[in-house]
């Protein structure tokens, strides 16, 4: 029978130190992955917190702007946004329609009415209107003194004339002669009723005839101006 080698305490002792190794080199990847994994989850973590808070920012942005809107309805247009009881809300408005309040006591208005500084607060053409913000964009004025008015955008004067009104019936006839602007030597055709305590104005174009009528609506092919003193 051969002899049998066995295996030298030398041998052992480098195959001892090598599995040693690779028992070290095991545990450091499977720590290694241990480590790694937290940054994964880490990460998922944050992404989790930055959608939460997202929903809130956009929802509070919604709400903002919901108000915002309502808030620009209310002030051209005088009436609410939001009406919870409809047959009381138009109780009121009856209500309001027959109390004669400030400048509402006269039916028409007068060229003394009209002295001072008013801004435009809506504009319309061909039976739309421009949104509640553009007039505030654009600064549109308009100064009457006299029988003098000029129209101002954006702090320049763009037109001047002269204005002649006269009363016919419910409204008053509102002609501007113009004698400077792109416009000069014409005259624009128009008329004028109190809505409140603000003056709403419709304009023929240059060279047509003035409006027949109240009011503004969606088949009008004239000029459109909601007007509040400054």
């Amino acid at each position: 029978m051969g002899k049998q080698v066995g295996k030298s305490p030398r041998n052992r002792s480098l195959i001892d130190s090598s599995r040693g190794r690779s028992s070290i080199a095991h545990r450091f990847m499977v720590n290694s992955n241990d480590i790694r994994c937290p940054k994964k989850a880490s990460h998922f973590s944050n992404s989790k917190i930055h959608s939460r808070m997202l929903i809130p920012l956009i929802a509070l942005s919604l709400i903002v702007a919901f108000i915002l809107w309502g808030v620009g309805y209310t002030w051209i247009t005088g009436k609410p946004f939001i009406v919870v009881n409809p047959g009381t809300a138009n109780k009121q408005l009856e209500i309001q329609k027959s109390k004669p309040t400030g400048n509402s006591i006269q039916k028409t208005p007068t060229l003394a009415d009209l002295q001072g500084e008013w801004n435009i607060v809506s504009v319309g053409q061909n039976g739309g209107k421009a949104p509640f913000f553009i007039p505030w964009i654009v600064k549109a004025r308009m100064v009457i003194d006299g029988d003098r008015y000029i129209k101002i955008l954006g702090g320049k004067t763009f037109e001047s004339g002269v204005l002649v009104i006269s009363r016919d019936g419910d409204q008053t006839t509102f002609d501007e002669y113009v004698d400077t602007g792109d416009d000069s030597g014409s005259v624009h055709l128009g008329i004028i009723r109190w809505v409140g305590k603000k003056i709403e104005h419709l304009q023929g174009k240059t060279g047509e005839d003035r409006p027949t009528g109240f009011p503004y609506s969606a088949d009008s092919t004239c000029g459109y101006a909601l007007m509040k003193r400054k």
